[in-house]
């Protein structure tokens, strides 16, 4: 199906040309090919739980909507796998598999509305990552439209998959820029049987990275780890579990065997004899760590936000969650800062009651950025409004690997057509 204009599908405010809803990947090659011959520049979406992410685009002729394609196309759960189309929800998927105990290790924000594909173009993840790993690690096979029309498959269905080069990863954080993602397999794990959350309390930021740094070296460590700030921890009502608070609430996730996570929660509170108090909670994980993971998000719904997300070394995680806490972007303080130090990713939000100033803001995100690139990581604008994105570099210098990617876009892409503008680079 193809319309016409619809603003209701725009990008950052530019409306396409065209919007179409293929039920099948042939139908999509079929249009990839035709808008590739006629020189079209073409947008690629799901459901648009991440559209704030990347440079605003300058036009779009067409705009590709995968929701409708959203088959589980095949099921095996006594071999741990499933293969569904790129279109289908990640909650709809977890609902699915939850019926036989099992489900797609993966935790980004929004499960109820992010698509499959989305998630695998934005390469989005959660704190589990510490344990399950990122979804490169659990896409076993793919299938895929080029921008020419064409189909092509890589991997298989099956967990062994050692024959030829391994194309899956290449379209996993490519933000549409190489190919439409249309169909994929991924490898799969058992529900487990409990879960249990702890938390402890911090003076400071040097208290809950040496407790990191003990938890990371443990046998079996718990299977996520997050780092939040007094004021976020007390919206959730951290401060309710008696203990006296700190600056930051650090809480870990057990989950396993109920033995298992006893042990892992035990352990977990004995690490953490630098910070100021520690309990088991009496909650429930999955409801908790849903909110935690939903926390950006809810502070979107209130405002028009500036989200940042750095990537650096563990050890650096505490420098660079101190540096959002304190910094100001536009005169505002940070509204929120969350970290999953284990993996040394750190995020923060500001949130600004009316038009952030774009030139300050641009000028202040920079000052941050060559921090994080000095601790010997980067800095990303997962989100901010239209005119701080066109005034400052969302992704960051890519560096010799630029280089490479010019290489793929050109190879994968070589008339340009594939969400033009908005990667590293601008590619």
């Amino acid at each position: 199906q193809v319309g016409s204009e619809d603003d209701t599908l725009s990008f950052d405010g530019v409306i396409p040309r065209a919007v179409a809803y293929p039920k099948s990947l042939e139908e999509a090659a079929g249009l990839l090919g035709l808008a590739s011959r006629a020189g079209a520049q073409v947008a690629i979406r799901g459901a648009g739980a991440n559209l704030g992410l990347g440079f605003p685009p300058d036009a779009i002729d067409l705009l590709i909507v995968t929701t409708r394609m959203d088959r589980i196309v095949e099921y095996q759960p006594a071999n741990l796998t499933v293969t569904v189309e790129a279109g289908i929800t990640l909650a709809a998927l977890q609902q699915r598999l939850g019926e036989k105990g099992q489900w797609l290790p993966l935790d980004p924000p929004y499960a109820e509305l992010a698509t499959i594909g989305g998630i695998l173009a934005t390469n989005a993840s959660g704190p589990r990552r510490m344990s399950y790993g990122s979804a490169r690690d659990l896409l076993i096979g793919s299938v895929v439209a080029t921008s020419d029309g064409r189909i092509s498959k890589s991997g298989g269905r099956v967990v062994k998959n050692v024959a030829g080069y391994d194309l899956n990863k290449l379209w996993i954080g490519s933000l549409g820029t190489l190919a439409l993602i249309g169909e994929v397999t991924f490898k799969l794990a058992p529900r487990p049987q409990a879960e249990g959350t702890a938390v402890a309390w911090f003076a400071d930021e040097a208290g809950w990275s040496e407790t990191v740094g003990r938890i990371v070296r443990l046998s079996a460590p718990p299977q996520a780890l997050a780092v939040i700030d007094a004021a976020s921890a007390v919206s959730l009502r951290l401060a309710e579990a008696g203990l006296t608070p700190g600056l930051w609430a650090m809480i870990a996730l057990a989950a396993g065997l109920p033995a298992a996570v006893e042990r892992q929660l035990r352990d977990v509170i004995d690490c953490a004899r630098a910070g100021v108090a520690a309990a088991v909670l009496e909650v429930d994980s999955a409801n908790l760590w849903a909110q935690v993971g939903e926390m950006l998000r809810r502070r979107h719904e209130a405002g028009s936000d500036v989200w940042l997300r750095a990537s650096v070394p563990i050890a650096e995680s505490g420098l660079v969650a101190r540096a959002f806490r304190s910094a100001q972007l536009g005169g505002q303080k940070s509204e929120l800062v969350r970290a999953y130090p284990a993996l040394g990713d750190v995020q923060a939000a500001w949130t600004f009651s009316g038009q952030a100033p774009a030139d300050s803001v641009a000028g202040e995100i920079a000052a941050l950025r060559r921090l994080c690139v000095e601790a010997g990581g980067s800095l990303v604008v997962e989100r901010a409004p239209v005119a701080i994105r066109r005034a400052v570099d969302v992704w960051g210098d890519a560096g010799a690997a630029f280089r490479v990617m010019r290489n793929l876009k050109d190879t994968f892409d070589p008339t340009g057509t594939l969400n033009r503008g908005r990667f590293v680079g601008r590619i």
